[in-house]
């Protein structure tokens, strides 16, 4: 439809299976290495960047995404109509394939870098 060409995370009401109503969405914001944009890897991929291999933080509303050429976020849709950002990283020519949670930490895999691992603190302050 061309709505997300750097690809987008959806969100749905699937309280009725039958009729999913959509009610927000996440595109990433940003051109990742100042040079190109989210989703181009030069020489290789043309413009892949899609949200695949996510997992939820266990009992947050959290969830790590990893975009492939576009990086990784980790997205909060505590507001599910306006989900936000609320921590990314992108390297230079990576491919993020996936992200998982495991102890607290976020694995990120990238098929040209290897294995990031972050501490993300995101509990809001009071």
């Amino acid at each position: 439809s061309g709505q997300s060409p750097v690809g987008r995370m959806w969100v749905y009401d699937i309280s009725n299976p039958s009729v999913p109503v959509p009610l927000g969405s996440f595109a990433p914001p940003r051109g990742g290495d100042g040079q190109t944009n989210i989703g181009t890897y030069l020489g290789w991929a043309p413009s892949w960047c899609l949200a695949h291999f996510f997992d939820w933080k266990p009992n947050t509303y959290q969830i790590g995404v990893a975009w492939y050429t576009g990086g990784m976020s980790v997205l909060d849709f505590s507001e599910p109509t306006m989900p936000s950002e609320a921590a990314h990283f992108h390297a230079p020519n990576s491919t993020a394939y996936a992200a998982q949670w495991h102890k607290g930490l976020l694995y990120v895999s990238d098929q040209r870098r290897g294995l990031d691992v972050f501490d993300i603190d995101l509990r809001k302050k009071r």
